[in-house]
């Protein structure tokens, strides 16, 4: 991701979510438009909530977050984000 929107998705992320690399990588939605991310207490996991956040504005170097997140075909899945700083880019 790169200012929330996401710059790689992987084939784990396309089984997760229903959404193919190449339409999320299209979108210029931020990434909790997409996944609609919400933590095990329902949450939504924008702004200070979201475990990315810190990588992104370069405080941590990693960060992983059990969230809940909405397929593409609308159904509700728990799974576990894992976010990375890359040579100044998240991966």
């Amino acid at each position: 991701m790169t200012g929330s929107v996401f710059v790689y998705f992987n084939s784990g992320c396309e089984r997760l979510t229903g959404y193919t690399s190449d339409e999320v990588l299209a979108s210029e939605k931020p990434c909790w438009q997409i996944t609609e991310c919400r933590d095990e207490h329902g949450r939504v996991l924008a702004n200070k909530l979201c475990a990315a956040r810190g990588v992104l504005e370069g405080d941590q170097l990693s960060a992983r977050q059990l969230v809940r997140l909405t397929t593409k075909g609308g159904e509700q899945r728990m799974g576990r984000d894992a976010v990375y700083a890359s040579q100044g880019q998240i991966g």
